[in-house]
């Protein structure tokens, strides 16, 4: 602890300072961008990817610009985000949509025509890893985001390259084509 006070005391004004450039519009060099991603066992040998829990570990600087940008947008979130949406939204529980689908289950099965009912189970994995960049930039732009911003978010998401660690060895980076961290 009392390093990381003495790092923010030698640091504080250049990484403020950095932090302030990129609102500025003059954007982040693609280097912060660089993340590690290591790969944890969840079970004991492992065959598959889905086998193993993926930790990313980003640069400070970058998560500080992902931070500020979350912060600023965070009054306004509430009205851009669907009531459905329950996972990763402050104050909602994920338990809610649960106890939606055992109510709407048990009304199907409580309905005397029980034949016109049909419920599909859609596993969407984890849609963040799948949305197109150039979805995100269309939404942010016809919601009303000012371009500048629009481009330094963008540059945030997309200017990104990834490397695994595997076995203690750091692989080949490589640059993804569309999700978000």
């Amino acid at each position: 602890m009392v390093f990381m006070l003495f790092l923010a005391k030698l640091m504080g004004y250049d990484v403020c300072s950095w932090v302030c450039d990129v609102f500025f519009f003059k954007l982040p060099n693609s280097s912060i961008n660089k993340t590690l991603l290591v790969l944890i066992q969840k079970i004991k040998s492992p065959d598959f990817l889905f086998h193993y829990h993926p930790i990313s570990l980003c640069n400070v600087l970058y998560k500080i610009v992902t931070k500020v940008i979350a912060n600023h947008f965070k009054p306004i979130f509430p009205s851009l985000i669907t009531q459905n949406q329950v996972s990763f939204v402050a104050m909602r529980q994920i338990t809610d949509n649960i106890i939606i689908a055992q109510e709407i289950v048990h009304t199907m099965r409580t309905k005397k025509r029980k034949k016109s009912w049909m419920a599909i189970k859609v596993d969407l994995e984890k849609a963040y890893d799948k949305i197109h960049w150039d979805f995100i930039e269309d939404t942010l732009a016809d919601v009303g985001f000012p371009s500048t911003l629009v481009n330094v978010i963008m540059e945030s998401i997309s200017l990104i390259s990834i490397q695994i660690v595997w076995n203690e060895r750091l692989l080949n980076d490589f640059v993804p084509k569309r999700g978000i961290r």
